[in-house]
């Protein structure tokens, strides 16, 4: 009897821990936060925001942090680093000031996650993104890199503009590639470019 009423009991324990427990869900947990901690180099009293792109929509955007003391912080739903940019306004950003603000590049096709960038790398011209794949990582850190370039940008008029090239030190993962360009030359007038 003794061993009759042991079986029943592990097998009622058993069966309860297959059970769903209340509130428990199979969707990831919305209120998971990452916190972005940059390292800026190059512009203090530059404004940054980050943006969430999907399907040519911005469905999160955070507020504008001022760059102060060579550092920036962004807490962000988890969720929403996926398809994420970090837009840039330089206060000497002429291409920015006209409604193009700088995204950072946060990638390289031919750069693995994790991998060094350095500003020569940078200045040549790779596959290259702006769009973060995301992460379900509580902290990310990272060093941003802006560096003051010369650029034509016929939108604007003949001859060259003053703006912002920025890219991380530690490339993130990301999607997708654009063409070959400069960290320089990714200013866009709207911030939706993870399509």
């Amino acid at each position: 009897m003794r061993t009759t009423r042991l079986a029943s009991i592990l097998t009622a324990l058993a069966l309860a821990a297959l059970l769903p427990v209340r509130g428990a869900s199979a969707e990831p947990r919305r209120d998971l936060t990452t916190t972005v901690k940059l390292k800026v180099v190059g512009c203090d009293g530059c404004r940054i925001q980050a943006v969430q792109n999907v399907d040519g929509s911005l469905p999160y955007q955070s507020g504008t942090k001022r760059v102060k003391d060579r550092k920036v912080e962004f807490v962000v739903p988890a969720d929403r680093t996926q398809q994420m940019a970090f837009i840039v306004f330089a206060p000497f950003d002429e291409v920015a000031d006209a409604g193009f603000p700088m995204v950072v590049m946060v990638g390289w096709k031919d750069r693995e996650p994790g991998q060094g960038v350095s500003a020569a790398y940078a200045a040549g011209v790779h596959k290259g993104s702006g769009c973060w794949a995301g992460t379900t990582d509580p902290v990310v850190k990272d060093r941003l890199v802006v560096t003051r370039v010369h650029v034509r940008e016929p939108v604007l008029g003949a001859g060259t503009f003053t703006a912002a090239a920025g890219h991380l030190t530690t490339a993130l993962r990301a999607l997708p590639y654009f063409g070959n360009r400069h960290a320089s030359e990714l200013h866009v007038e709207d911030p939706s470019i993870c399509k």
